[in-house]
């Protein structure tokens, strides 16, 4: 069966004004992989860049640095899924769109 991703939640405070912030994502299963390539942003008000993603087996680190903005912001995995595979080989089943998001109070770009 192939490998699909259970959740991506927040894994620090919320509403932030941080500068970077962390999402877990974890998956049915252990997969390997995983990458920033795999991983979009999404929100509004908010710029953010993807940082290196840590991780293995079901839990994985996905961090977002040089937040910027008022807005929310969070993460989709929705893109190149079959670099995402089980240890069958079985490549990741769908894109991930409906994980939790930032609430933005307010961040400067020094």
């Amino acid at each position: 069966m192939a490998p699909v991703v259970n959740s991506i939640v927040r894994a620090d405070a919320n509403p932030t004004s941080a500068t970077t912030v962390n999402f877990t994502v974890t998956f049915s299963e252990a997969v390997t992989g995983v990458a920033a390539s795999n991983f979009t942003v999404a929100g509004s008000g908010v710029t953010a860049t993807l940082g290196a993603v840590t991780g293995s087996g079901t839990t994985w680190n996905v961090p977002l640095t040089n937040v910027f903005g008022t807005g929310t912001l969070k993460i989709n995995l929705d893109q190149n899924l079959g670099m995402i595979i089980d240890g069958l080989g079985n490549p990741l089943a769908a894109a991930f769109t409906t994980g939790q998001s930032y609430d933005w109070i307010r961040s400067r770009q020094w």
